[in-house]
């Protein structure tokens, strides 16, 4: 690791070598450490294109993006799981609702459309009416003026 050596304490709440979000502490420690080296990484003795300091801390910080990603994922999921599971078994504890709530539900869509279609019998039925009314109005002021004559 070109002579960096992570420092890696306790976490003084935990006691374990992660820090507050979960990350291993060394992790914290590297940049910190990072930072008072030359960004050129040292010679070594292998063979081969060497990594330097910058592509380390872009790979670190990479790395920490992804795993705060697949954290919340986690939860999400962890939700999600919570919700079904609380359903599932409100559901089998016979506190919920009836079995046939969904043959309620096709009832109520039901009895909806009945409605929407008496509504429309009866816009027509008032067509209708207002019609008659008119030609009603119609005749009786055509005899008025006949009977007048």
């Amino acid at each position: 690791m070109n002579g960096i050596t992570p420092v890696i304490r306790a976490d003084r709440r935990s006691g374990s070598g992660f820090d507050g979000n979960g990350f291993p502490a060394a992790q914290r420690a590297y940049p910190a450490t990072c930072s008072s080296r030359s960004t050129h990484p040292r010679p070594s003795l292998r063979l081969g294109p060497a990594a330097s300091i910058a592509s380390l801390q872009a790979d670190l910080l990479n790395a920490r993006h992804r795993a705060e990603r697949l954290a919340a994922r986690v939860r999400q999921l962890e939700r999600k799981l919570s919700t079904l599971l609380g359903e599932h078994a409100w559901r089998e504890s016979g506190l919920g609702a009836s079995d046939d709530l969904d043959e309620l539900k096709q009832q109520n869509a039901d009895l909806e459309r009945y409605m929407i279609d008496l509504r429309l019998q009866l816009d027509e039925r008032d067509q209708d009416l207002a019609a008659a009314r008119s030609g009603n109005r119609e005749l009786m002021a055509h005899l008025n003026t006949t009977a007048r004559r």
